[in-house]
């Protein structure tokens, strides 16, 4: 906390006032990151045409373009599930992202029946906590496909699992 504290040029009792332990800190750092991510997502998806392919281009590209930016934001968002502090922050973060992506799919393809929402609150859930790991992946070059190659292929991915979701849950 010190060495902290000392790079931003904070003075002990301004520091501590703000954050009185580590996990404050770290709350509130990915809170900062998280809001700005979100931001850049959502400008995006708002200027992206009404199509699901598209909206999920622009969110996926917003996300891709924010990290490869920061590496350290990136670190911060990936790392966030193994510590406790921050892990329930991201948590409800993937669900703020996931209200997001469902509430565009069903501006275009709904009103969903409540079976339905939830096949494609699944859906979501899983293509967007997916994302995650994929795109830590394709940080580290482990992904052998160009950036706009991946974020095509997810774009296609959700847009896949949305319209099966949608397709189940009229079976239901």
């Amino acid at each position: 906390m010190t060495a902290v504290r000392e790079r931003c040029g904070l003075t002990q009792r301004y520091f501590y006032e703000h954050f009185r332990s580590r996990d404050d800190l770290l709350g509130a750092l990915f809170d900062t990151t998280f809001g700005a991510m979100f931001d850049q997502v959502q400008t995006r998806v708002a200027d992206a045409a009404p199509d699901l392919v598209e909206i999920a281009r622009a969110a996926v590209s917003a996300a891709v373009d924010f990290f490869s930016a920061d590496r350290g934001k990136a670190r911060l968002w990936i790392e966030a599930i193994g510590d406790p502090a921050i892990a329930a922050q991201k948590a409800k973060s993937v669900r703020a992202l996931t209200e997001l992506a469902v509430t565009q799919a069903e501006a275009i393809r709904g009103p969903f029946s409540p079976a339905q929402r939830t096949r494609v609150v699944l859906a979501a859930l899983i293509v967007i906590g997916g994302q995650t790991e994929t795109t830590t992946e394709l940080l580290a070059g482990h992904v052998d496909l160009l950036r706009d190659e991946y974020i095509d292929q997810l774009a296609h991915l959700f847009a896949l699992a949305v319209e099966d979701a949608l397709v189940r849950g009229r079976e239901d």
